[in-house]
């Protein structure tokens, strides 16, 4: 007799090119067919990643909501629930934890679970309020990071009992064929991320400023501060050596024309892409913050710094583009490390684990 697959439920706000939802199209391609039936429900809007995610036999459901807060949203999204009778719901990021949750609970869902992304100090309060308050009716919250299971305790009063950490992490083999970096002078640094506040790009355009050593950076994101960070370049002189290249689907080839990554986050949850720039066999100049420290060995895979000294980050560039000896070490050793610890198909297995031990519970 066919046992009948495991029917899990992910809501998520868009599916537009961000890390959370990446991250749901991996878990899409590489979850266990045979064992679970995945369905995607987007809550705002749908995005280009529609068209993976259902390549993958994943049905996507657009349910979006009107308004800032709907009653009628929430009673539509409950009867849907209910009638679908998924054994789990599992919610990412505020837009989806805040409908499907309290969806779901009224639903009669076993299982409730949701991923935090990352560490959300830019938030109001009221988002910190509201997501420990929707932590009392989640049966369990993984966190991308050690470091972001301390901030959700801290900041959002989540029950460290409500805890479980499972490490982001990505296709390795979209990086791992790369070649190695030239290393050549001047040297190429990379940078990639929203061009937000949380980033610090404006530490690393401070920073490149005090580097004497001949260097070109480029750095790939949109956002916000594009024009602010143009004019300062500008304001100091090097926006002839700086590129704004805006957003590529193309990282591996990004990757493959330049020689080390720089990554100057104020605050990270964890850093998926600097998994990525070591998969790819570059050197890592990056911030000591966060999750970032977890998956970096400061001085073996890569540089970490201080978040908020220019001059030790600038110092860091400069015996980079110096020592390449030093970098081809650090070049070398990120890739292994990459190669063993950081496959998407581990995680995948990791939460389906998850799964499989928390409905045990359940049915106990």
């Amino acid at each position: 007799m066919e046992v009948p697959r495991i029917k899990v439920i992910h809501l998520i706000p868009t599916l537009q090119f961000g890390g959370a939802e990446r991250l749901l199209a991996e878990i899409a391609r590489y979850h266990d067919h045979a064992k679970f039936e995945l369905t995607v429900v987007a809550t705002i809007a749908l995005g280009p990643l529609v068209d993976v995610i259902q390549s993958h036999g994943v049905r996507v459901v657009p349910m979006t909501a009107h308004g800032r807060w709907s009653l009628a949203y929430l009673w539509r999204l409950t009867k849907w629930l209910r009638k679908e009778k998924p054994a789990i719901v599992h919610t990412h990021l505020f837009g989806a934890d805040a409908y499907g949750k309290v969806a779901a609970w009224f639903a009669g869902v076993p299982l409730i679970l949701s991923t935090e992304h990352n560490q959300w100090y830019d938030e109001p309060q009221w988002k910190h309020w509201i997501k420990g308050v929707l932590s009392r009716i989640t049966d369990r919250i993984i966190a991308v990071s050690a470091s972001v299971a301390e901030y959700a305790t801290r900041v959002e009063g989540v029950s460290p009992s409500k805890l479980s950490v499972i490490l982001n992490r990505i296709d390795v083999d979209r990086f791992a064929k790369i070649p190695a970096p030239l290393l050549r002078t001047p040297l190429r640094l990379l940078s990639i991320g929203r061009l937000e506040h949380q980033k610090g790009f404006d530490l690393l355009l401070n920073a490149c400023a005090l580097v004497r050593s001949d260097w070109r950076l480029t750095i790939v994101g949109a956002g916000t501060e594009l024009s602010r960070l143009q004019s300062q370049a500008a304001a100091l002189g090097i926006d002839d050596r700086v590129q704004f290249y805006g957003t590529t689907d193309n990282i591996p080839e990004v990757f493959s024309t330049h020689d080390v990554f720089v990554l100057t986050s104020r605050w990270e949850g964890l850093g998926l892409v600097v998994m990525e720039a070591m998969t790819a066999g570059r050197p890592v100049i990056a911030s000591r913050v966060g999750g970032i420290a977890e998956i970096v060995i400061d001085g073996e895979t890569g540089t970490l710094v201080d978040s908020t000294d220019v001059n030790e980050l600038a110092a860091a560039i400069e015996f980079a583009c110096e020592d390449h000896v030093h970098l081809r070490r650090h070049a070398d050793a990120a890739r292994t490390y990459a190669l063993l610890h950081f496959r998407i198909q581990d995680m995948v297995r990791e939460y389906e684990t998850l799964y499989l031990r928390l409905l045990a519970r359940e049915r106990v």
